[in-house]
């Protein structure tokens, strides 16, 4: 966390959040793509299915739908995206 803080910090001074952010997010979902598909030995599809497909984020059914909005307004846009768009202000 401490070495994420360090790069994050300098690397905010340089580039324009929305850049930033992207990079981030983008650099997230390749690692955690690699992860599951080589080291979690869980069957992943290339399909909708809501439990082991690649696009079954997708199937918003209602019981899924207050969670993904909550994961994605207050968690990543409220909170790590806030929290990135402040560092630049500390030293």
């Amino acid at each position: 966390m401490a070495v994420y803080l360090v790069i994050a910090r300098r690397l905010r001074n340089k580039l324009d959040l929305f850049v930033f952010v992207f990079l981030l997010y983008f650099a997230a979902a390749i690692f955690m793509l690699l992860y599951i598909l080589f080291f979690s030995g869980d069957p992943i599809t290339f399909s909708f299915h809501p439990v082991h497909g690649m696009f079954g984020w997708i199937n918003l059914t209602p019981d899924r739908l207050p969670l993904e909005l909550w994961m994605a307004i207050v968690c990543n846009i409220i909170g790590s995206t806030g929290f990135i768009a402040v560092l630049k202000y500390f030293e």
